[in-house]
């Protein structure tokens, strides 16, 4: 009879958390991807430089993989998202203007297999920062955007979502 009482607990907190997200005093991230929910981690982080922003956060299910956006900002408006123009650590980032990609990871112990969409000059999309605030360190938002396939893929991400009270770490 007690095996059957966990596993209805389980289930109540299962369903529970279903329901609940990823809300803490961390904020709380969400994201869809061509439409559908992504199972956003807990670990969602914002970094701030004194000048860009980096909100990145990563998803386990139905596939690891991870998104982030990088704005110059200094406070609440709306960015666009576009182009790249160099590449560091074998990823392409932008040296002065605001970028956004999603990695989606092939085997997630060696990364082998990942596939990395990004903007580009055709393939765009906005990120409006609501609340930017410096004196309690924390940023929301929302964002959509389109990343195209990189190296010669002709695959196409559709991604949307917001960010509230998300503490920013300064750089």
């Amino acid at each position: 009879m007690k095996m059957y009482s966990h596993i209805y607990l389980t289930g109540i907190c299962i369903f529970a958390l279903t329901f609940v997200g990823c809300t803490s005093k961390r904020g709380s991230f969400t994201f869809e991807v061509n439409g559908v929910a992504a199972d956003v981690s807990p670990d969602f982080e914002a970094e701030y430089d004194g000048d860009k922003l980096t909100i990145s956060a990563s998803r386990a299910f139905p596939n690891l993989s991870h998104l982030s956006i990088f704005i110059f900002t200094n406070g609440p408006g709306t960015y666009t998202v576009a182009e790249h123009t160099f590449i560091y650590n074998n990823h392409e980032h932008s040296k002065g203007g605001n970028e956004a990609w999603y990695n989606v990871t092939g085997d997630q112990y060696t990364g082998a297999n990942s596939i990395l969409y990004s903007t580009n000059r055709d393939n765009t999309g906005t990120v409006i920062i609501t609340l930017f605030d410096e004196e309690d360190k924390k940023v929301s938002g929302t964002f959509e955007f389109k990343a195209i396939q990189k190296k010669g893929g002709s695959g196409v991400m559709n991604l949307k979502g917001s960010f509230e009270d998300v503490p920013y770490k300064q750089k």
